[in-house]
């Protein structure tokens, strides 16, 4: 029976690269998936709000647009990246979802597709990293040998090698007698 290795350092942050890829995957293919369906006009920036989210600029603005029922729409975009130089009254296009106009984008490559990229990338480049890193690493450890002795003087013989007596009724218990 083989024995379960004590999880290792390099394994354990290799693991949450791999959790961070997994949601930086379902991140990108949420971004294609609302490419995919959003219905696409233009609006403009009417004002800036303050923003706190973590990778986005200090303000997001506030877009005024038309959706296709003709109702007009007010509200923050879900993703402000690449608006660093925009300004008040700019005319942008953006990506909303026809079911529920509220939830919409600017259409502007780094704030389109960055989040999902940016995403899988700080999942991706981790988890190849340290996976090379324990590939590399991965190697059996070696017996050093006394001097005098050669190191495959410290083999171990695998037990069905080895000379021993089976008993051959195997309903009996064995027993031994110690002398």
């Amino acid at each position: 029976m083989a024995t379960k290795r004590p999880p290792s350092l390099l394994r354990t942050f290799r693991q949450l690269a791999f959790v961070a890829t997994l949601l930086g995957s379902f991140s990108l293919v949420s971004s294609v998936l609302f490419y995919n369906t959003a219905l696409f006009t233009r609006g403009n920036i009417l004002d800036f709000a303050p923003n706190d989210a973590f990778l986005s600029p200090d303000h997001t603005p506030i877009i005024a647009f038309v959706d296709f029922r003709g109702q007009k729409q007010l509200g923050t975009p879900e993703s402000a990246l690449g608006m660093g130089d925009a300004f008040a009254g700019q005319e942008v296009t953006i990506g909303y979802n026809p079911d529920n106009p509220r939830v919409f984008r600017v259409y502007a490559p780094l704030s389109f597709w960055g989040p999902g990229v940016l995403a899988l990338l700080y999942g991706l480049v981790p988890f190849l990293g340290l996976s090379f890193l324990i590939a590399v690493t991965k190697q059996a450890p070696r017996i050093r040998a006394a001097s005098g002795a050669r190191a495959k003087d410290f083999a171990v013989k695998p037990i069905h090698l080895m000379r021993h007596k089976v008993p051959e009724d195997t309903s009996a218990p064995a027993v031994r007698r110690m002398r």
